[in-house]
């Protein structure tokens, strides 16, 4: 009966084969890439902190803060580990959404919100003296 293959015996293969260290995909995390070493030997790279997420189609790309505009006008991070969305204005009720795996935090606004403005936007509307700032940060 032969050995059932499985990631590391088929990344410790071909890194064997390639002279190259090959990245055991399954062992992937946030925070975490393990290794097949051409010696036989494995690698673990660890991170104190997250530094990549998974994307809607399921591979990882590193964190990404970039604020991008949705087609709803809301604003999000283009790629961080929890969906952080900010209201693309109006009277919805919601300021900011927070979803991690299976939860969610809102955070509402009493009053009409303006549609968010990021940097670099030049439509020229100053529509309030005091602005409203919202920052995401890792």
């Amino acid at each position: 009966m032969a050995a059932e293959r499985t990631a590391e015996s088929e990344a410790s293969a071909l890194a064997a084969e390639t002279g190259e260290r090959v990245e055991v995909d399954t062992a992937t995390t946030e925070s975490s890439q393990v290794f097949a070493n051409p010696d036989g030997t494995f690698t673990q790279e660890m991170n104190a902190a997250p530094v990549r997420a998974r994307k809607d189609d399921g591979t990882w790309a590193p964190i990404d803060t970039t604020l991008v505009r949705e087609a709803d006008g809301s604003v999000r991070a283009e790629n961080t580990t929890a969906g952080l969305t900010f209201s693309g204005g109006g009277s919805g009720g919601g300021l900011v959404t927070l979803e991690d795996e299976e939860h969610e935090l809102r955070f509402g606004w009493p009053t009409a919100l303006p549609e968010p403005r990021l940097d670099g936007d030049t439509d020229g509307d100053e529509w309030a003296s005091i602005p409203i700032i919202i920052t995401e940060a890792r």
